[in-house]
């Protein structure tokens, strides 16, 4: 079974800023090694630029979207998988977070956020209490970023993110620190 890396990470940027050109990057190299990129397949660096550099080679990608979103679709997606609301928009959300922390390993954008937060809290909560097998985050990071050791310092200080999981955490400079962390 081929693996998967699941990028997270803002809406926002495009090509060009420093974060978006490295989440590219990244993406790019694990469609050259024949890994399925997985994301939320919407805009910005956690999810166009790592579809956009996977597109540039051929690379398999899944996109999860929810049905009712009105966020358009980023144009590297091309067969977007849709997490149905029937049930809710809350369960469709779920679904959507649910499928892309099921990945063999994850590369999070340093760019702040609360759906980026809310994917490193996930990691860590299911590395604590669910996940056998230990899955590796790496946190890719640029210059200016506040992602960094301090903020995981104190994530660890107030107990959020136990020494156990820290271990499988990374800060990476370059996409291919990130790619070699993760696979």
């Amino acid at each position: 079974m081929k693996k998967s890396i699941s990028f997270f990470g803002n809406g926002n940027g495009e090509a060009g800023n420093e974060l978006y050109d490295k989440m590219k990057k990244a993406g790019k190299i694990c469609a050259e090694k024949d890994i399925i990129v997985v994301t939320g397949a919407y805009g910005g660096v956690g999810m166009r630029a790592p579809m956009e550099g996977a597109s540039e080679v051929g690379g398999e990608m899944i996109g999860y979207v929810i049905d009712l979103s009105t966020v358009p679709v980023n144009e590297f997606c091309k067969r977007p998988t849709v997490c149905r609301s029937s049930e809710g928009i809350e369960v469709a959300f779920g679904k959507r977070f649910g499928y892309l922390l099921k990945s063999d390993g994850f590369i999070l954008a340093a760019d702040g956020g609360p759906e980026t937060m809310a994917a490193l809290m996930a990691f860590v909560t299911l590395s604590f209490k669910v996940w056998r097998r230990h899955k590796k985050l790496a946190i890719l990071t640029v210059s200016d970023s506040d992602w960094d050791m301090p903020m995981l310092d104190k994530l660890t200080g107030l107990g959020l993110l136990p020494a156990s999981i820290r271990s499988n955490v990374a800060l990476c400079s370059s996409p291919e620190q990130a790619v070699e962390w993760v696979s």
